[in-house]
């Protein structure tokens, strides 16, 4: 009695691994510009605001760099056209200033109506870029 050797059989495995490998880089990339973008935030200041500073200007905070403060990067803080100063209006300490958060625009001018910023410019970024 011969024994006979059978072909060794083909599978596709490098392929199935490949495949698997772009499916799960595609799934972090696609996790990833989610949770930098998507779900980014805008924030509202005006002058002698008394909200909180989300959702909208009916809800806009007073308060610049408390609204700063609460911002994550890629959020948005639209300021309305006014006067402000660090430490609040009543500030005169000419030796403080705003401080930036990297990551988050501001923007200013507004009208307080605002709803879109299609053609706005960025007043002020903290990006490193």
């Amino acid at each position: 009695m011969t024994q006979r050797l059978l072909p060794a059989k083909r599978t596709n495995a490098p392929f199935h691994v490949s495949l698997r490998a772009a499916a799960c880089y595609l799934l972090v990339l696609f996790l990833t510009s989610i949770s930098s973008g998507a779900l980014a935030s805008t924030f509202y200041v005006k002058e002698n605001g008394t909200g909180s500073g989300t959702n909208s200007w009916a809800n806009a905070s007073g308060d610049l760099q408390a609204v700063i403060n609460a911002a994550v990067a890629g959020d948005e803080v639209w300021v309305a056209a006014g006067t402000y100063k660090p430490g609040g209006n009543g500030n005169t300490d000419r030796a403080i200033s705003f401080a930036m958060k990297n990551g988050v625009n501001l923007y200013g001018g507004f009208t307080v109506n605002e709803t879109l910023i299609l053609k706005w410019k960025i007043v002020m970024s903290s990006s490193k870029n």
